[in-house]
């Protein structure tokens, strides 16, 4: 492997580790995202985020290819609605365990090369909760100010996942 390339993939999967714990610690989790299930009481966020992680694992496991060939995962639309709900926090959380791939299970992917991926998520998920958190997503006063938020976050998230993406391609 390429020397720039193991720079590039220590880079980002440190980049992610440092995320986590900073959003971890720092940003609480909204209790929003345990909604549907307020009878569990105390348990509700955990509940949340164990349903926001299955649905992300379903989406990781059904790519769309596209008609070159190329798979694209659908994951996006799982790990923004958790951190639209739960904040920046949530999404980490769900990116990082909900993003695992059949391949990788299998042990079709190198670890690293899976440690890379689920940063290459985590690190825009991130991101994209705190564009939204800036407009005051979760909770904001308005569906309106919820709906701008959550696509300007849906964008940074996309914008800095494609730079990742081609530059591990290079």
């Amino acid at each position: 492997m390429p020397r720039d390339l193991k720079l590039y993939i220590a880079g980002v999967v440190a980049a992610g580790a440092v995320a986590l714990v900073a959003t971890t610690f720092v940003i609480p989790i909204n209790p929003m995202i345990g909604g549907g299930f307020r009878a569990l009481g105390e348990y509700s966020i955990l509940a949340g985020l164990v349903f926001w992680t299955l649905v992300t694992l379903l989406a990781s496991a059904l790519p769309v290819r596209m008609p070159r060939g190329t798979l694209v995962g659908v994951s996006i639309a799982p790990l923004i609605a958790a951190t639209v709900l739960g904040g920046p926090t949530a999404g980490a959380w769900v990116a990082l365990l909900g993003t695992t791939e059949i391949r990788e299970v299998r042990g079709r992917i190198p670890w690293y090369g899976s440690l890379a991926n689920h940063a290459g998520l985590l690190l825009p998920t991130v991101a994209a909760g705190i564009v939204m958190r800036l407009f005051g997503v979760p909770g904001a006063s308005s569906e309106l100010v919820t709906l701008a938020a959550t696509m300007l976050g849906s964008a940074a998230f996309f914008a800095i996942n494609a730079t990742l993406t081609q530059r591990s391609c290079r």
